[in-house]
């Protein structure tokens, strides 16, 4: 009768550990997923202010090729 509540106890134990596991991982999962969110949102952020310098620069040269045709003609 003892060994069978001993058992008992032992497996309440485990469930409850268990229990904590997964609370901790779907909070570890949660927080990985909002991680994931925010570096996906400044990396659009970073490649929209790319693709704006990319287009300055690209005018700035041919404002630059322009103005040399001028010179030589």
């Amino acid at each position: 009768v003892q060994d069978n509540f001993n058992l008992k106890e032992e497996n309440r134990k485990l469930r409850e550990r268990v229990l904590e596991i997964e609370r901790v991982l779907a909070e570890y999962q949660r927080r990985e997923e909002t991680r994931k969110e925010r570096l996906e949102s400044r990396l659009r952020a970073l490649e929209g202010t790319l693709g704006a310098l990319q287009q300055q620069v690209a005018h700035w040269v041919q404002l630059q090729r322009e103005r040399r045709r001028g010179w030589f003609w």
